[in-house]
């Protein structure tokens, strides 16, 4: 009886323990780390954990595609709890609510693999300050100027861990450079990990992968990120694919041909066999806002549009369209690009054809719609709307969609 006893009071107390370790501190060691809302389910899946993690497709039904966010390198997050390959993390970047509530969502499933702790870094002798300190929306916090850190805005082969990383991507600069001055040329010297070795090392990034915001001012910052998103629309070769659930990119599509593998009569899959990587890498319509306001310092921490129209204020009739501004309708958002020209940027899914990013004319997104002027009279005049199809035949009307200010998003408080 004693030794029953003392059993179930080590097991009680190891238990305890173990839950008293939680959470850890940890950071993203791989270039993209996928993340589910929910863990593995063995029964359900009929895959391993990892295959699970490999094999999801670009796009899909939920129950087929169950990516919810992505993750990029030297991303910080604290760990809460692990069961089997797979680790829950509670992260700082982004954040969603649920409809009709305000509560702030935070905490993801991701492999254990793709995070390396910092009590690790402490055991092998490297400096923490090595690791970016994380972007928060609690403690509303961007990049500083006074930081020596650099965000990619275009991605970056690295030789010595032989990995693409990501834009977004942020890495902390050595000592002793000036982060001042022309991007044009030269190469700046930053900390990178090495999870092959678990080691701290030093590569050299391209200045003109790299982007350091000088200007704090609200309308400088939403110009650079029109500029930064007009940078990803048009690339030499190919298109960033649009990614259900995905915020990053590392590599164009050359070949923008996909299939939709059908489970049943409800559930499908967006594939493509002609890409080359693991990691399935683009943007959804959220994620491209939400990554580009970041490399920009806006103070962007919304993770999906059910927040998206709670959080920003919308356009008032006294009010004027400007760039940057955000075009919403149910499911989907959108940037205003160019007043000028009548364009707006997208991370356009499949259903409509497209599936990737790309800057189009307003005339080939709405139906009797030709320029901001008569969006603005639809919108302030309640009217519907209808979407169109990529070669211009009606899609889908809407009763409602919403202008939002992107300025309003210096006036909210996430917490």
């Amino acid at each position: 009886m004693l030794k029953k006893f003392i059993f179930l009071f080590s097991l009680t107390f190891g238990l305890s323990l173990a839950a008293a370790d939680y959470p850890k501190k940890a950071f993203v060691s791989v270039a993209v780390a996928d993340l589910m809302v929910d863990p593995y389910h063995k029964d359900a899946m009929k895959t391993s954990v990892e295959e699970y993690y490999h094999q999801l497709p670009f796009s899909g039904t939920w129950k087929a595609c169950r990516r919810a966010h992505q993750l990029l390198f030297n991303e910080v997050v604290h760990v809460l709890e692990e069961k089997g390959p797979e680790v829950k993390v509670k992260i700082s970047s982004f954040y969603f609510t649920k409809e009709n509530e305000s509560i702030p969502c935070d905490t993801y499933w991701t492999l254990k693999k793709n995070i390396t702790l910092f009590s690790e870094l402490q055991h092998n002798d490297i400096d923490p300050k090595t690791v970016p300190d994380p972007i928060s929306y609690i403690e509303k916090n961007i990049t500083s100027l006074s930081d020596q850190i650099l965000t990619l805005k275009k991605p970056f082969y690295d030789p010595i861990t032989k990995k693409m990383y990501s834009v977004g991507t942020r890495f902390v600069a050595t000592q002793g450079q000036n982060l001042l001055g022309n991007f044009d040329q030269g190469i700046f010297d930053v900390y990178i990990y090495d999870s092959q070795s678990h080691k701290m090392k030093v590569t050299q990034l391209p200045r003109s992968n790299c982007i350091r915001n000088y200007s704090k001012k609200p309308a400088d910052q939403i110009a650079n990120f029109v500029q930064v998103l007009r940078l990803w629309c048009y690339q030499k070769e190919g298109a960033i694919p649009y990614v259900l659930g995905g915020w990053s990119w590392t590599i164009t599509c050359l070949d923008n041909t996909y299939e939709i593998n059908y489970q049943d009569d409800e559930q499908y899959a967006i594939v493509r066999k002609k890409w080359d990587l693991k990691e399935k890498t683009g943007f959804d319509c959220i994620g491209i806002i939400g990554r580009a306001a970041q490399v920009c310092d806006i103070p962007f921490y919304i993770k999906n549009t059910t927040t998206l129209i709670k959080d920003l204020e919308s356009l008032k009739s006294q009010d004027s369209i400007e760039e940057g501004d955000l075009i919403w309708y149910p499911g989907h958002v959108m940037v205003v690009s160019s007043l000028k020209r009548n364009l707006a940027i997208e991370a356009r899914g499949y259903e409509r054809g497209g599936g990737k990013v790309q800057e189009v004319s307003l005339e080939s997104i709405f139906q009797e719609v030709k320029n901001y002027d008569e969006l603005k009279t639809h919108y302030l005049q309640n009217k519907p709307i209808t979407v169109l199809y990529a070669n211009g035949k009606p899609w889908k009307n809407f009763k409602k969609f919403k202008i939002l200010k992107m300025k309003s998003i210096w006036k909210k408080d996430p917490t």
